[in-house]
């Protein structure tokens, strides 16, 4: 096939054939080879970095021609991995493209645990990331999604969600028995203490709800405890305070 996609320039001059690439500044030009490749039956096709047309579509942002794209691509291009380890979903939720990533929510085969990118992120991972509310809802109405997954920043999609203050995706992801709640991130910080230094009290309580929390880890001397006390967290200290009693 021809070598016209690429998920960026860096790529793109490692091969001979990146015209595509001259024409993101000339909407017509674009549009017009997007058109010519389209006819040509390409767009099942991935160049020689595994991009389809698809991944260079939503990379560029053009979402509505994205959308109508998914309906005539094939299942294996659409979940399709590139060099980077990334598929359409995966690129979707990294540029905050919503509603194409809600588009191939829809599709039941669709790819939704594959990890990749710079960070080695799974959609969820991304959407929670980037605060993608109706996405990361989606992702979690499928009992097979990965919620566990730690990425290369040490981080998880629970402890994104509540940096992020996403409360309905935090209380959904608590709904999941099998969550990791204790899990220690890179700034050695766990859900439980991002809930209280962000003011969650829903998902800080919800949290004390759990049989399997550990609300005594300390950093530097310092506890969940410690820091419902410094941000007046009543109700959290009344539980943990309860549960020390235990």
């Amino acid at each position: 096939m021809d070598n016209l996609i690429y998920y960026n320039k860096n790529d793109a001059k490692s091969n001979k054939d990146f015209d595509l690439l001259e024409f993101e500044n000339d909407k017509d030009r674009f549009k017009m080879k997007v058109e010519r490749l389209i006819e040509r039956g390409k767009i099942n096709s991935s160049n020689k970095i595994g991009n389809t047309l698809l991944n260079y579509l939503i990379y560029n942002n053009k979402e509505e021609r994205s959308i109508e794209l998914i309906d005539k691509m094939e299942i294996e291009s659409i979940n399709k991995v590139n060099k980077n380890g990334e598929t359409a979903l995966i690129l979707a939720c990294e540029n905050k493209m919503e509603t194409v990533a809600l588009k191939l929510l829809e599709i039941e085969n669709v790819n939704i645990n594959q990890a990749g990118g710079e960070y080695n992120d799974t959609a969820l991972l991304n959407a929670c990331k980037e605060k993608m509310d109706l996405v990361a809802l989606k992702l979690l109405e499928r009992e097979d999604i990965n919620i566990n997954h730690v990425d290369d920043n040490r981080k998880t999609a629970l402890i994104y969600a509540i940096d992020n203050e996403m409360e309905t995706v935090s209380l959904k992801l608590l709904e999941r028995e099998n969550i990791n709640v204790n899990y220690i991130d890179s700034d050695e910080t766990t859900a439980l203490m991002y809930a209280i230094l962000n003011d969650m009290e829903m998902v800080a309580l919800k949290l004390l709800e759990r049989k399997d929390i550990d609300y005594t880890y300390s950093i530097v001397g310092e506890t969940a405890l410690t820091w419902a006390y410094r941000c007046k967290m009543e109700n959290v200290i009344k539980r943990i305070n309860e549960l020390n009693k235990k």
